[in-house]
C-alpha cells in the first residue's frame, strides 16, 4: 500500500467491520489528514501481522501509520513501525482495546505528544515489544514521547524496551539501547549483543515466524520487537546513548555513552559508508574535518567532545 491519500482517515485501510486479517502487508508514503495515515480501524475487530509502516502520516490528527476508534479492537504482532508522524501519536493511537506483541516501535514523531503510542481512554497492551528514539514536542518526557497516556488510560507494559522508562518500570521492562543493527538504513532487527535477545515470554506471541520469516523462536526464549535473532554474544546493556544536537559557531558539543557494566570503547564514524576508528596520535585526536576532537573514558563510559 504506498503513497495512498484521503481526507477522512486510513489512506490505505479502513476497517469499519468484521474481523480483517492483514498479514505481510508494507504501508509506506500514505498521507491521510483524518485519522491513521496508513490504517483506521472504526468499530473492526483487526488483526495486523507480520507488516510494516514506514513514512505514513497523518499531520492534521491522530495515529500517523494506525488509529483505532472507539468500540474497534487491534492486535499487531510482529510488525514494525519505524519513520512515520502525526500531529498526535507518530505511529499508534487508541481509543480503543490496543494489544501490540513483538513489534517494534522506532523513530517515530508526533508535533504534539506522543510520538510512539498514545492511549486515550481505551485500554493498550505492549508485550515483548521495543519502543525507542520516538520524538515529540519539547517538554514531554523521554518515556512519554514512548507511550504518552491521556486521560488516564488502562496501560500494561510487560517484557518490553522502553526509552527513559520511569512509570513503567517492573514487568521485566528494560530501558537498555536495544542495539539494532542499522536504524539508519531500516534495518531494525537486532545486534547479537542486544540487551533486547531471549528476554521476552514465548507465551506472548503464538506465530511461527517473525517479520522476516525467520523461526519466530530460536534460542530457547523469544526476543523483544519483531525480529528473532539466531546468535547471542556477550550482552551490552547502555544506560546512555549520543544524540543528535544542533550547535552555534565556536561551540562545543559532548557525546557520551554509559554502560551499565565495564567495557571498552572505541569512537567511530560514517564517511562513503565506511565505518573508521578516531586515531589518536600523541594528545591529539583525529576523526572527520568538522573541528577538533577530545575523548575521555573510564569503565562504564566514554564522552567524545566536539569542538
Amino acid at each position: 500500500f504506498v503513497r495512498n491519500q484521503n481526507d477522512t482517515g486510513g489512506a490505505a485501510v479502513s476497517a469499519l467491520g468484521g474481523s480483517p486479517l492483514l498479514v505481510n502487508c508494507s504501508f509506506q508514503a500514505n498521507t491521510s489528514t483524518g485519522p491513521g495515515g496508513a490504517v483506521i480501524n472504526d468499530g473492526a475487530s483487526l488483526a495486523i501481522v507480520n507488516s510494516i509502516f514506514t513514512g505514513n502520516t497523518s499531520p492534521n490528527s491522530v495515529g500517523g501509520a494506525l488509529a483505532a476508534l472507539d468500540g474497534a479492537t487491534t492486535g499487531t504482532t510482529n510488525c514494525l513501525f519505524f519513520g512515520n508522524s502525526g500531529y498526535q501519536a507518530g505511529a499508534i493511537f487508541n481509543e480503543a482495546t490496543l494489544f501490540a506483541v513483538n513489534c517494534t516501535v522506532a523513530e517515530n514523531t508526533a508535533s504534539s505528544f506522543g510520538g510512539g503510542v498514545v492511549s486515550e481512554f481505551g485500554t493498550s497492551t505492549l508485550l515483548n515489544t521495543i519502543l525507542w528514539q520516538n520524538t515529540s514536542a519539547p517538554g514531554n518526557s523521554l518515556e512519554s514521547a514512548q507511550i504518552y497516556n491521556y486521560q488516564s488510560t488502562a496501560i500494561t507494559v510487560s517484557n518490553s524496551c522502553v526509552q527513559g522508562l520511569t512509570v513503567y518500570t517492573g514487568n521485566n521492562n528494560i530501558s537498555n539501547d536495544p542495539l539494532f543493527l542499522g536504524s539508519g538504513t531500516g534495518n531494525y532487527q537486532l545486534s547479537p549483543f542486544s540487551p533486547a535477545i531471549n528476554v521476552g515470554v514465548n507465551a506472548y506471541n503464538s506465530f511461527s515466524v517473525d517479520l522476516a520469516g525467520s523461526n519466530r523462536l530460536q534460542l530457547g526464549v523469544i526476543d523483544l520487537g519483531a525480529y528473532e535473532s539466531s546468535v547471542r554474544s556477550n550482552i551490552v546493556a547502555l544506560a546512555a546513548t549520543p544524540a543528535s544536537q544542533s550547535i552555534c559557531a565556536g561551540e562545543s558539543a559532548d557525546f557520551t555513552v554509559q554502560s551499565s557494566s565495564a567495557q571498552s570503547f572505541v569512537w567511530q564514524y560514517l564517511k562513503n559508508g565506511v565505518w573508521t576508528n578516531f586515531t589518536l596520535t600523541g594528545s591529539t585526536w583525529s576523526g572527520p574535518a568538522l573541528g577538533a576532537y577530545q575523548i575521555s573514558s573510564n569503565s562504564t563510559s566514554s564522552t567524545l567532545e566536539v569542538f
